[in-house]
């Protein structure tokens, strides 16, 4: 999709790496897309060139190399992937560090990370790390903490997001329940948010104003007080909800594609 809202579609037969694509992410500021695979795989789509990184793919590491999720910072890309957080250098186009957050003996699956003024934190398949923003040892397993002060710290963690001013929101997956846990990032207090209890959600995203909630056929948006503000969508199985700058949501859907809610 580009700024005239004309659409050019990408797949192996005009340069992309691979078909299973895991992960995808637009650095605005660099013009870029970047997009993950199963295997590891990376491609940088900028304009309608396309350049393949496949140091993880080739990598030695034995086990599961997925790209889980990408975030920016810095102009880098940061991938959540299935042993822990490789750093892209995306003016080189090269991997310029890797993170192990917990010890080779026990890899640990990232899903996703997310980073205020203080902490990244790190949503994965056996609880939620986090390590000091400014510490550039990171590769060390050492230097990042473990949240054993949330109630349920050895649990699966699909997603993480900062909700309002002073809230992290986790979304705990277990089998086919699902819970979203809230932290107080003054007090450091994790607490259940209620009202979602019966609801088998499938993703979420937040801001400083809204929070975005998808479940089976349905998305909804709720205020920092969690006053739902009314908005619905019904479409089939939504999954990964964004909200763009301009407080636009994007959501993919298992069976009706991309969808756009908002002006």
């Amino acid at each position: 999709l580009f700024e005239d809202n004309s659409l050019e579609l990408f797949s192996k037969t005009n340069g992309l790496a691979e078909s299973n694509v895991t992960a995808i992410n637009y650095l605005e500021s660099k013009k870029i897309c970047v997009v993950g695979y199963r295997s590891g795989n990376v491609d940088l789509i900028q304009g309608l060139d396309v350049f393949n990184i496949n140091d993880i793919k080739l990598s030695n590491f034995v086990g599961n190399k997925q790209i889980n999720d990408i975030t920016f910072r810095d102009d880098k890309a940061y991938l959540s992937t299935g042993f822990g957080i490789v750093v892209l250098d995306l003016d080189a186009r090269e991997v310029s560090d890797t993170w192990f957050i917990s010890s080779q003996n026990d890899i640990v699956s990232v899903n996703q990370i997310v980073f205020d003024q203080s902490y990244w934190y790190a949503a994965t398949g056996n609880g939620i790390f986090r390590a000091d923003v400014t510490n550039e040892f990171l590769a060390n397993s050492q230097n990042w903490t473990k949240l054993e002060d949330l109630p349920f710290p050895n649990l699966d963690y699909a997603e993480i997001t900062f909700f309002g001013d002073d809230r992290l929101l986790a979304l705990e997956l277990n089998g086919t329940e699902s819970a979203i846990w809230s932290m107080d990032l003054e007090t450091e207090t994790w607490g259940y948010l209620p009202g979602f209890e019966e609801l088998q959600i499938f993703g979420i995203d937040a801001n400083q104003e809204q929070l975005i909630i998808c479940n089976y056929r349905r998305m909804e948006r709720f205020g920092t007080d969690l006053t739902s503000l009314g908005f619905r969508y019904t479409v089939t199985n939504p999954l990964h909800p964004k909200i763009s700058n301009e407080n636009v949501v994007w959501v993919a859907s298992q069976f009706g594609g991309l969808v756009r809610w908002g002006t």
